[in-house]
């Protein structure tokens, strides 16, 4: 969980979940096997998962979402 950042934010979780709000700045944002939140990002988002589940509200710029299902065999 990363909140209220005076800059721009770069997350990245592995087997759990990412959670930022009040970015002042961009927000890149990366999890696999766990969810993705933002809210109140200044700037642009860029969201990237693995078989995660993304919600947002509030960003100032363009948000990029790109999430992937691999099936286990």
């Amino acid at each position: 969980t990363a909140r209220d950042i005076a800059g721009d934010l770069s997350a990245r979780a592995t087997n759990g979940s990412v959670d930022a709000s009040n970015v002042q700045g961009d927000a890149t944002l990366e999890a696999s096997f766990g969810g993705i939140r933002f809210a109140d990002v200044r700037r642009a988002v860029t969201c990237t998962g693995l078989n995660s589940r993304v919600t947002g509200a509030r960003a100032g710029g363009t948000v990029h979402v790109r999430n992937s299902l691999r099936l286990l065999r």
